[in-house]
């Protein structure tokens, strides 16, 4: 009887700047620990950012198309604080000190989208704590903006490139299905469900989908595909065969929570 692979893999998940060589990269595990990342997409290397007792929403986060800031959404049930145990927060990339901060209370609405200019909103009733900060504010920009299709995760990604290729029928599950050109007669598949993304290649010339399980983030960087899967993120690049040339950018399991603080 075989011998079966028993252990925790950290999650990792990635927001990858559109104008910028560079990205923040959410590692969660366990469950209730999140460790951020900076990720220099020129020499692939990394910078830790800081460590975070609670969640943080990766479908509500975003970073500037510079990759100066990022926006996250956070909870850590701390109802009797200020921040009423849920908010948005304004960033420098990667660390979590906020710039500044949106009190929510809940999980309904919360995080915010970038404009491709850099503008940005976040998605809270409730006003700030702190002063205004860099960059600015915008108040009209997901109205006059093409993009906004409702849930900002799925507008992040019309945003940046990917196209919508199926929405959920009404009554049928919550399914959008995303779609991304990749080189060699390939194409990225992303299908987007309420509380998970699964990832898969579909072939241009036979048609044949390949569905690819372990995959929990994926995306193009450049001429090479680039995914996370088993705590790891990987690249490589494709051929008329599949996924060749690959290469292991950055094994994030033995990661131990430890206080850090930002350099601002």
């Amino acid at each position: 009887m075989g011998r079966y692979d028993t252990r925790a893999f950290a999650r990792v998940q990635v927001l990858l700047a559109r104008d910028a060589p560079t990205a923040v990269v959410l590692r969660r595990g366990p469950s209730r620990s999140v460790c951020t990342i900076g990720w220099d997409r020129r020499d692939d290397t990394f910078t830790l950012g800081q460590w975070y007792r609670g969640r943080i929403y990766y479908e509500k986060c975003d970073i500037s198309p510079d990759g100066e800031h990022w926006i996250y959404f956070a909870l850590n049930g701390k109802t009797h604080e200020a921040t009423k145990g849920s908010y948005t927060v304004l960033a420098r990339a990667p660390y979590l000190k906020a710039l500044g901060l949106w009190p929510c209370g809940s999980t309904w609405g919360g995080g915010g989208l970038f404009g491709k200019q850099g503008d940005y909103w976040p998605f809270n009733r409730e006003a700030m704590i702190g002063p205004p900060a860099q960059p600015p504010m915008s108040s009209d920009f997901l109205h006059s903006e093409g993009w906004y299709v409702g849930p900002h995760h799925l507008s992040r990604l019309k945003r940046d490139g990917w196209s919508l290729v199926r929405e959920p029928e009404p009554g049928a599950p919550y399914v959008f299905v995303f779609e991304r050109a990749v080189p060699s007669s390939w194409v990225l598949r992303r299908e987007c469900h309420l509380r998970h993304e699964a990832f898969a290649l579909r072939c241009t010339r036979t048609g044949a989908v390949v569905p690819q399980p372990d995959w929990e983030w994926a995306d193009l960087d450049g001429e090479r595909l680039v995914w996370a899967s088993k705590g790891c993120l990987w690249a490589g690049l494709l051929d008329r065969s599949g996924v060749v040339d690959t290469k292991l950018l950055g094994d994030f399991n033995d990661m131990v929570f430890h206080r850090t603080r930002a350099p601002y």
